[in-house]
């Protein structure tokens, strides 16, 4: 992060989403779910994380993860140095990001449940 900007392991920017962009990313039956996972006492982010492997099956694949005192990432600068999946074409790399709170003031979509 020495430009303030933070990136992932390929160099991609993370950058900072608002609740629809980040809702966005997975499919309706997703949303309860994000929202309950923002709503654990000491999170603080939910990351989006894709995979960006053009050639993989598994191209544009998304997972969420926490940060937070309660999880194993406790903070956003760790999580340009992580990555999800066991193999080179099921590596997930972060995206995005969006605090907690915000993902459950704006809302998002209403499919899903709040």
């Amino acid at each position: 992060m020495a430009d303030g900007k933070l990136t992932n392991k390929v160099g991609g920017e993370i950058k900072k989403m608002r609740a629809l962009e980040f809702f966005g990313a997975f499919d309706e039956d997703a949303y309860g779910a994000l929202r309950e996972r923002a709503k654990v006492p000491n999170t603080d982010y939910l990351v989006l994380f894709r995979n960006l492997m053009f050639d993989s099956s598994q191209f544009g694949a998304t997972a969420a993860a926490p940060v937070g005192a309660a999880w194993s990432m406790k903070n956003l600068e760790e999580i340009s140095r992580v990555q999800l999946g066991d193999t080179p074409s099921t590596f997930k790399y972060p995206v995005g990001y969006i605090a907690a709170d915000e993902l459950l003031e704006e809302g998002g979509p209403d499919v899903g449940g709040t």
